[in-house]
């Protein structure tokens, strides 16, 4: 009787996931962007009161001797929020075009993590004693970790693509 009541409880479970799935596939690269862009946004210096404070990004860029990496912290914010309007756009239409344009985005937010990663594992033959430090080794985490997230979200973008659509004019 136990067993029976368990095999509905899956079967139950299974065939509710089945149905969400089936109802909301193309918005999965949407969910996975959206998780990408709170990693890569979310996680920017800031103090709570006296008690907590946390230190990645702009705590690592202010031990280093270039300016660059700065720039390169902006450029991948700004990519991460366009690209989140791209995901939602193609979360409604799964538009070829919307999927072009956020490929060529994740492509650019690619480049723009590894050059970021660079300055800071070259940043020793610059200034002679220089190591990352804990925050520089958690900003790089969480870069990569959103790059990741992104990369998943435009490979389902891919999967998902409506190659047929048809704009209709209002």
């Amino acid at each position: 009787m136990q067993t029976n009541k368990d095999n509905k409880e899956k079967e139950s479970f299974s065939f509710r996931f089945k149905r969400w799935y089936s109802f909301n596939k193309q918005n999965i690269p949407f969910y996975f962007m959206l998780l990408s862009v709170l990693i890569i946004t979310g996680t920017l210096d800031f103090q709570l009161g006296k008690g907590f404070s946390f230190k990645s990004h702009i705590n690592a860029i202010l031990q280093l001797d270039t300016n660059i990496v700065a720039f390169y912290l902006f450029l991948l914010n700004i990519t991460a929020l366009v690209q989140t309007f791209f995901a939602f756009s193609f979360s409604k239409a799964q538009s070829p075009k919307t999927l072009i344009m956020n490929t060529v985005l994740t492509l650019l937010q690619l480049v723009i993590t590894v050059l970021y990663v660079l300055v800071f594992l070259t940043e020793g033959s610059r200034i002679p004693g220089y190591k990352p430090g804990s925050s520089a080794i958690l900003s790089i985490m969480f870069l990569s970790l959103g790059a990741l997230f992104m990369t998943i979200s435009t490979a389902f973008a891919w999967k998902y693509v409506n190659w047929k659509y048809v704009k209709i004019e209002d």
